[in-house]
C-alpha cells in the first residue's frame, strides 16, 4: 500500500483555487448599479423633461399673449423668460442650467426671426411663437458606466387662435365688405319700399365708415343671415339667448357637415372640432330682428364690439341651410329702431378680430411650401441611384394675363359692387358679363388668381440657385430665367431677357400685366402664342455654358401658369 500517493491524490481532490468569485461579484455589482441607474436616472430625466415641456408650453403661451396685447419684442421676451423661471427652469449655459431660444413663425411655420430684446413691435405676420429648451440632467448611479449626464429637450408652440367670446350668430356675406380697406362696400341708397339702407356716418369716432342696415331677415334679403351653434334647433339655440352678454358659443359649438363636391374642401374637417374657425360650415336658422331688440339696445349703449362670421358660400335654405365661414370680423352697432313696422339695427365693419384673439397651443403646418407638383414622378431605390452633379436650370415662365385671371378661384368677380358668378359655376349667370375686363376684378386683391400666381412665381425666384439667395451654390453655374405673358396674343414687349438677378426677376413678375396695376388683367386666352414665344426665347439662348473650364449643359424648364383652357386660335403673329 502506497500511503504517500493516496495522500497526494486526496490533497489534489480537495484543492480549491482562490479569488475566482471576486471578479464575478464585481461585474455583477456593476450590472446591478447600471440597472439601478437605468431606472432611477432615466426616470429622473423623464420627470425633468416633463417639467421642461410644461414650462416651454406655458412660456410660448405667455409670449403669444403679449403679442396679442400689442406688446413690444422686449416685453414678449421678458414674458417668456419670466414664465420659464417661474416654472423652475434655471436659464443659462452653466452646469445644470437650460439653454433656450424663442422665435416668431408665420402661418406656414417659416421662421421670422428670434424674439429680441428691443423696443420694436413683433412682425405683422406672426402666427406662432416657438420656445425650445435644451439641457442636461446630472446622473447618480449611471456615472459608473461613464454617463455623467442625460439630455432633456422640449419644443412648444403657441398660436393665434380665434376668439372664444363676443361671437354672435349673424352671418355677413363677404361680397358686402371691402376687406382691403376694412369697410362696407357702397350700397344702393334706397331699397324698394324701404328707407335709406346705407350711408356715410358723421359721428366723429367712425367718420368715413360706411354702414349697413340689418332688417328682419325673414322678409328682406341683404347679405345677412341668422346662424345657430348647434345642430339640434331646440338645444340651446334660442336666438335671444345667443346674443346676451358675451354670447353663448362657449357653451357648445358643432360644425355643420362639409358638403360633398365643395371646391375648397379641407381634410381633415373640421380643422379644430368644437371651435369656430375660418373653413368651418355653420348651421343656419330663421328669426326676426325684433326678437333680439332688447339685447341690441344694450350693445348699442355699451358700444360692444361684435365678432361675426363672414361667409362666402351657402347650401340649403332656412333652418336647413349651412354657411361656409371665410373669416371673422369685428362690427359695432350704431343705431336701432323700427321702420314700416320692421325692426332694424345699423352697424359698421371695423376689421379682423386680431385684438380679440386668444393664445392656444398649436403646431404650425408640417409642409410650409405653398406650391404643388403637377406631372409624372419617378422614384429610384437609393441603392441604385447614381449620384450626379445637379445641372443648372433655365426657366421660361409663360404667364396667363387674360381677363379670367381677375377672378377668384370660385370663378367670381364683382358686378355693381356685388359678387357675381362669372365662370366655372354650376349655375352660372348668363347675363353677368363680368369676365374679361379689369373693372370686374374680384376683391380683395389677394384672392385673385393673378395675385396668387405672381406670389408663387416670386416664391420660386427665392428658391432658385442665383446670387443673393440664401444657400446659393457657387460651385456650379447659377440658374437663369426669362418671362413672357399673354392674353389674346403676345405683344412684342411682353417678355424679359434672360437674367439671374433676383431683383430684376421680381420686378419683371410684377410688370407682367396688361394694366398699370400688376394685379389687373384683361382679354382672351391664347396659350399657344405664349408657348410659341417661349420657344423663341429658348432658340435665342445657348443651352450650354463654360464654367471652370468645363462645358456645362442647362436643364430647360417651361412653367406654363394659366387658369384654364385656351380660347384663341394659334398664331405666330406675336
Amino acid at each position: 500500500m502506497n500511503v504517500g500517493k493516496n495522500r497526494q491524490a486526496e490533497k489534489l481532490l480537495h484543492h480549491k483555487t482562490s479569488g475566482q468569485a471576486i471578479p464575478l461579484i464585481a461585474l455583477m455589482i456593476v450590472i446591478l448599479v447600471a440597472m439601478v441607474g437605468l431606472s432611477v436616472d432615466v426616470g429622473n430625466t423623464y420627470a425633468e423633461e416633463r417639467q421642461a415641456v410644461a414650462a416651454s408650453n406655458a412660456a410660448s403661451l405667455a409670449g403669444m399673449d403679449v403679442v396679442i396685447k400689442n406688446g413690444r419684442n422686449a416685453e414678449v421676451r421678458e414674458a417668456v423668460i419670466s414664465s420659464l423661471e417661474s416654472n423652475g427652469m434655471a436659464l443659462g449655459k452653466e452646469n445644470g442650467q437650460v439653454e433656450w431660444t424663442a422665435e416668431y413663425l408665420d402661418a406656414k411655420g417659416d421662421k421670422l426671426g428670434a424674439i429680441t430684446d428691443d423696443s420694436n413691435s413683433p412682425p405683422d405676420n406672426v402666427s406662432y411663437i416657438k420656445v425650445t429648451l435644451n439641457g442636461k440632467v446630472d446622473t447618480f448611479f449611471a456615472r459608473v458606466v461613464n454617463r455623467d449626464t442625460l439630455p432633456i429637450d422640449a419644443d412648444s408652440y403657441a398660436s393665434l387662435c380665434p376668439p372664444t367670446s363676443n361671437i354672435f350668430p349673424l352671418a355677413v356675406d363677404k361680397s358686402l365688405l371691402d376687406l382691403d380697406s376694412n369697410n362696407f362696400r357702397p350700397a344702393p341708397t334706397q331699397l324698394p319700399g324701404e328707407e335709406v339702407e346705407s350711408g356715410v356716418l358723421t359721428n366723429r369716432e367712425y367718420r368715413g365708415k360706411l354702414w349697413r342696415r340689418v332688417y328682419d331677415l325673414t322678409s328682406a334679403p341683404g347679405g345677412f343671415s341668422w346662424l345657430r351653434w348647434l345642430e339640434d334647433q331646440n338645444g340651446g339655440n334660442d336666438l335671444n339667448q345667443s346674443w346676451v352678454g358675451d354670447g353663448n358659443i362657449d357653451q357648445g359649438f358643432e360644425e355643420a357637415p362639409q358638403p360633398s363636391g365643395y371646391p375648397y374642401a379641407i381634410n381633415p374637417y373640421p380643422s379644430r372640432p368644437g371651435q369656430l374657425n375660418a373653413s368651418d360650415w355653420v348651421y343656419g336658422r330663421t328669426g326676426e330682428v325684433q326678437s333680439i331688440m332688447p339685447v341690441i339696445q344694450e350693445k348699442l349703449a355699451t358700444g360692444q364690439r361684435l365678432i361675426l362670421p363672414i361667409t362666402d358660400s351657402i347650401t340649403g335654405q332656412g333652418s336647413n341651410a349651412a354657411y361656409h365661414v371665410a373669416a371673422l370680423g369685428v362690427f359695432v352697432i350704431l343705431d336701432e329702431g323700427r321702420t314700416r313696422n320692421r325692426g332694424y339695427f345699423d352697424m359698421v365693419y371695423m376689421g379682423p378680430p386680431d385684438s380679440f384673439s386668444t393664445a392656444c397651443g398649436a403646431a404650425p403646418p408640417e409642409t410650409p411650401t405653398p406650391l404643388d407638383l403637377v406631372g409624372d414622378v419617378t422614384v429610384w431605390p437609393e441603392h441604385t441611384e447614381q449620384k450626379k452633379e445637379q445641372a443648372p436650370l433655365q426657366y421660361v415662365v409663360v404667364l396667363d394675363v387674360s381677363g379670367s385671371m381677375n377672378l377668384d378661384f370660385l370663378g367670381r368677380g364683382m358686378l355693381n359692387n356685388k359678387a357675381a358668378q362669372c365662370t366655372y359655376a354650376r349655375q352660372p349667370d348668363p347675363n353677368s358679363g363680368c369676365a374679361g375686363q379689369p373693372q370686374y376684378a374680384w376683391s380683395p386683391t389677394k384672392e385673385r388668381r393673378i395675385y396668387v400666381a405672381k406670389q408663387a412665381l416670386e416664391y420660386l425666384v427665392e428658391k432658385m440657385n442665383i446670387p443673393s439667395n440664401p444657400g446659393y451654390n457657387s460651385t456650379r453655374p447659377s440658374d437663369e430665367m426669362a418671362l413672357t405673358w399673354f392674353n389674346d396674343g403676345v405683344d412684342k414687349k411682353w417678355f424679359t431677357n434672360w437674367t439671374n438677378d433676383k431683383n430684376t426677376l421680381v420686378k419683371a413678375i410684377q410688370g407682367a400685366t396688361t394694366e398699370k396695376d400688376p394685379y389687373l388683367t384683361r382679354g382672351g386666352t391664347n396659350g399657344a402664342a405664349g408657348l410659341y414665344k417661349a420657344s423663341t426665347l429658348f432658340n435665342g439662348k445657348p443651352a450650354t455654358t463654360t464654367f471652370n473650364g468645363k462645358t456645362v449643359n442647362y436643364k430647360r424648364v417651361v412653367l406654363f401658369v394659366t387658369d384654364g383652357v385656351s380660347n384663341q386660335f394659334f398664331s405666330t403673329q406675336l
